[in-house]
């Protein structure tokens, strides 16, 4: 590899979530390794296992042996794609992330467009969207109201349509997650993070190898935490309104009792009431929205779940 461009371009780690699908590890690698080669860029490809059978498992481990830039990461138990590719984006090094799919329908050769979009630019995070999804009519239409849901819940446009093929500088991850556990990200994380984002078109291919796992219990999984994002809206909402609310009770009490000891008014009675009441209920509104907004992290602290479900790495060697 060229020193001199190693110096001017920055380091990319590419992250890819590894489920079973055997037959197109060997290419997907070379595939990566001669793109990156190609523009000189320095790199590392993260694979995580996600307990999809012994035979990929098998696949990287060869690759691991022949490869020095090449990390594995194992997972005790099936975690998804979403939660495999952020256990992996832990256990980089690269200024760059990419994160692709090990099926090949995302085309390695892209990664170097989205990088330029990036780079060029001066973003955050560049998204691939593709011209034509080359998925089932249940694929395609379940990711529709995925997306639709997503929009709504997300800090985004209503035209976004997301993908998991994507390049974020290496900030985007640090500034969300920090020191705080991996097993709490939910979807569309890096849109928080990362405030200078596109999508830009680029190709996509039917799978090589097998049928998609992808069902009505993956299109529930994802929804899942969507509705989270949007029952989070209406938490902070209620929040904000109920503190509006106490605001409001407060000045207009206040009010009521100046007039009073002015004379102006002979007795509080109902209209007192009525502001204590206004003024309990902000008050309980304001506190249950709160409390509702950080039972997740005070589950975390009650449950002491891990904040990693990782069986071991195998790192880059010197």
């Amino acid at each position: 590899m060229n020193n001199s461009s190693d110096a001017l371009l920055s380091s990319v780690s590419i992250v890819v979530p590894v489920f079973g699908s055997s037959g197109s590890l060997n290419e997907l690698h070379r595939r990566i390794s001669d793109e990156m080669r190609r523009v000189g860029r320095p790199y590392e490809i993260v694979f995580v296992d996600d307990c999809g059978g012994p035979e990929s498992l098998l696949i990287l481990q060869k690759i691991y042996d022949d490869n020095k830039n090449v990390i594995i990461v194992e997972m005790l138990r099936n975690v998804g794609q979403l939660s495999a590719t952020v256990h992996g984006m832990a256990q980089t090094s690269g200024k760059l992330i990419v994160t692709i799919d090990d099926d090949l329908q995302q085309w390695p050769e892209d990664i170097t467009k989205l990088i330029d979009e990036l780079e060029s630019n001066q973003l955050d995070l560049v998204v691939a969207r593709f011209v034509k999804k080359q998925h089932s009519g249940f694929r395609k239409i379940s990711s529709e109201i995925a997306r639709r849901i997503a929009v709504t819940a997300l800090p985004v446009t209503k035209d976004s349509h997301f993908s998991s093929f994507r390049v974020m500088r290496r900030e985007v991850f640090q500034n969300y997650f920090g020191e705080g556990p991996l097993t709490l990200a939910p979807p569309g994380w890096m849109y928080h993070t990362a405030p200078l984002h596109k999508e830009i078109e680029v190709r996509h291919s039917e799978r090589i190898e097998g049928k998609s796992t992808y069902s009505l219990a993956s299109l529930v999984r994802t929804i899942r935490p969507l509705f989270k994002g949007l029952i989070e809206i209406a938490l902070r909402s209620l929040v904000v309104i109920s503190l509006i609310q106490v605001s409001l009770a407060i000045i207009a009490m206040m009010f009521f009792s100046f007039e009073y000891f002015r004379g102006n008014i002979q007795s509080p009675g109902f209209t007192t009431i009525v502001m204590l009441l206004l003024l309990i209920v902000g008050l309980l509104g304001a506190g249950a929205g709160l409390l509702a907004l950080n039972l997740r992290s005070l589950r975390q602290l009650i449950v002491n779940k891990p904040s990693s479900l990782i069986r071991g790495v195998h790192g880059l060697k010197n």
